[in-house]
């Protein structure tokens, strides 16, 4: 037998532990694949974004997620069995033919999942570059067959298993014989913690989820305090919100559960009722040894549903979005002296009445300073006729609005013997992009001011129907576009803005996140399900003496089965539990943010995530019931 046949059956025999992984490693495998197909595959890239740019950061982003899940999967595997690499050791197997063994051990597990995740890839791969050929609206797409991507794909993975497993053997091989052959000796070791650290964890992940509400803390205090309010308007808001929360968790897995579950154990009342001393004191050495494979676990699992939640809610968003920013369908900004104006107008009004366009046009008269001032003037009147009746103003002699989303000063000098008094802020009625503060004065002033400013410019802004289709304004914009033009970027005096462009370029940024999203974050599902196995595996079979020695002495298989359920299912949980919280926090600060409730959606793709983390969860529970069976039965 040599070392191949050597390793290919400690996989065989051992597969119930690396089945996991494998899937996990596969699955990444497919991802990379499919983002590399939709990388190189030349229709896509005629879309409104570059596919193919975007498709290469998310490559980068499995690339490293696979260098981290990979190496903290092969550590686990070779931790596990350091004791059996002792004894070849001793036996008189070379450190080089050990090196050797390890590399095979996971090339052979690298190549199956490579080849195995291009296959899928293949088999899958068109109907998913159709979904994004949907997304940046190409009408049809031909089949391409993509060599490049499995040549990149091959590559890249084959490096990462062979450089992943040559480093971490060096680590194995450093350590003396004696220390690999003790390997075991921790597994019911002493059990420490730091009460500071565990109170700590408590406050600082308080304290994330306070900051991360602070918008709702600011508005109930009636005296606002200046640090909150420069505080909630920091960039830096979500990283030390983030920080805080990931220190708080790491701190609650590795100290925390171990204070709490030793105040427990004290409580001789409810600990010594029937067989909670049992599991319970084996519950503490399962969270001192799975603390970190938790942590992670939990981080993974808050990445993957905020991602997924996320993504797929900004999707109904887009719309809101645009027009808080593009309020009208479409304007059409003309600069003084623009000979194109009445013709342009004119050849608009008509193409949307030919789509059968319901819509109603203002004009608005502008005075700016200067051609590179973005603050403008318009008069009450014109302000009025596009507003609803509700948000009609009255103003008197310097008295003036401005139409801005930030606070503005009191009073604003317009010219040297002109200055107005802000007496309200309204939502802005322009491409907010363009200007950053507009002022509304009354009528005679705007005279007044007119006579001053000598540059101009006219909007003119349709507003549509409620029955318009978004094909219809499509399908206008489409002819707009062909015959005008952009405009001022391409030398004339005028500018042209459609709300169903941005519409269609937000929802496509939109749907293209979802879309990665929704593979990263199974990704990261995955993994999580698949360092939550491995460990809880191992730990039954470190347990084996304990259940062997329970049943021997009494106790039934029923029992020990349960006992061994009530850890699963606390140590299952808990990281879904923070993830869980750890979302809703995070969905409610978006809300805030898009100024949009997206819980209706939150809910729906929560409460299908949850099902299937509960089915793994039931998997799981009879698979390791059905190995504690077999260990008691055999022995």
């Amino acid at each position: 037998m040599n070392l191949r046949d050597f390793a290919k059956n400690n996989i065989i025999r051992d597969k119930e532990t690396y089945i996991g992984y494998w899937l996990s490693c596969t699955f990444t495998v497919f991802v990379f694949f499919i983002f590399s197909v939709n990388q190189f595959h030349p229709e896509l890239n005629q879309g409104p974004g570059a596919v193919a740019t975007i498709m290469g950061s998310s490559q980068v982003i499995v690339v490293l997620f696979s260098i981290f899940f990979l190496g903290l999967s092969i550590n686990s595997f070779l931790s596990r069995r350091e004791n059996m690499f002792g004894v070849l050791l001793m036996m008189g197997m070379s450190k080089k033919q050990l090196r050797r063994l390890i590399i095979i051990e996971n090339m052979i597990i690298g190549f199956s999942s490579i080849i195995v995740g291009i296959l899928l890839g293949l088999a899958f791969g068109h109907i998913l570059v159709l979904l994004m050929a949907n997304i940046i609206n190409l009408s049809s797409i031909s089949f391409y067959f993509p060599m490049e991507s499995i040549v990149v794909t091959f590559i890249a993975f084959s490096i990462l298993f062979f450089l992943i497993a040559f480093f971490r053997s060096q680590v194995i091989l450093k350590k003396p014989i004696y220390n690999l052959l003790d390997v075991n000796q921790n597994e019911y070791g002493s059990i420490t913690y730091s009460r500071f650290l565990s109170i700590t964890a408590i406050i600082l992940i308080l304290l994330g989820y306070a900051l991360a509400n602070i918008h709702t803390i600011n508005r109930l205090i009636p005296k606002r305090f200046d640090m909150l309010n420069t505080l909630q308007n920091s960039d830096i808001l979500h990283v030390l919100i983030g920080g805080l929360v990931t220190i708080g968790m790491f701190l609650f897995f590795t100290q925390f559960s171990k204070y709490f579950t030793d105040k427990v154990r004290r409580n001789e009342e409810y600990y010594l009722k029937d067989t909670r001393a049992l599991w319970i004191s084996e519950l503490m050495y399962r969270l001192s040894s799975n603390s970190k494979t938790m942590f992670i676990s939990a981080l993974l699992l808050t990445v993957a549903f905020i991602t997924t939640i996320g993504t797929i809610a900004l999707n109904s968003t887009a719309d809101d979005e645009v027009s808080e920013t593009t309020p009208f369908d479409i304007s059409y900004f003309s600069f003084q002296p623009n000979e194109k104006e009445e013709d342009n107008i004119k050849f608009i009004t008509s193409n949307l009445r030919e789509a059968g366009v319901s819509f109603q046009l203002n004009s608005v008269p502008i005075l700016q300073k200067d051609d590179q001032s973005k603050d403008i003037i318009i008069s009450q009147e014109d302000y009025n006729s596009v507003s609803n009746e509700n948000e009609k103003i009255e103003l008197t002699g310097n008295e003036a609005v401005t139409l801005s989303n930030e606070d503005s000063q009191e009073k604003i000098s317009i010219t040297d013997n002109v200055t107005i008094t802000i007496v309200d802020n309204r939502p802005n009625i322009f491409d907010s992009y363009r200007y950053s503060d507009i002022y509304v004065v009354n009528n005679e002033l705007f005279s007044q001011l007119a006579q001053i400013f000598e540059h101009t410019q006219t909007s003119f802004l349709y507003h549509f129907s409620d029955t318009t289709t978004d094909e219809q304004a499509r399908q206008v914009a489409t002819v707009n576009r062909e015959i005008l033009g952009s405009g001022r970027s391409e030398g004339n005096d005028f500018l042209l803005i459609q709300k169903i462009e941005r519409v269609d370029l937000e929802r496509y940024t939109y749907q293209v996140l979802t879309y990665i999203g929704i593979m990263l974050s199974v990704i990261f599902i995955l993994a999580a399900g698949s360092l939550i196995y491995f460990r809880l595996l191992s730990n039954i079979r470190g347990s084996s003496p304990t259940y062997t020695n329970l049943y021997k002495i009494g106790l039934s298989i029923n029992k020990i089965q349960e006992m061994q359920r009530k850890q699963f299912t606390i140590l299952f949980f808990a990281p879904i539990l923070f993830a869980i919280v750890n979302t809703i926090f995070a969905v409610n600060m978006l809300s805030y943010l898009l100024a949009t409730s997206i819980w209706e959606q939150t809910i729906l793709i929560a409460l299908v995530l949850l099902v299937i983390q509960v089915l793994y969860y039931y998997f799981m529970n009879n698979r390791f019931k059905a190995k504690i069976e077999l260990i008691l039965t055999q022995k």
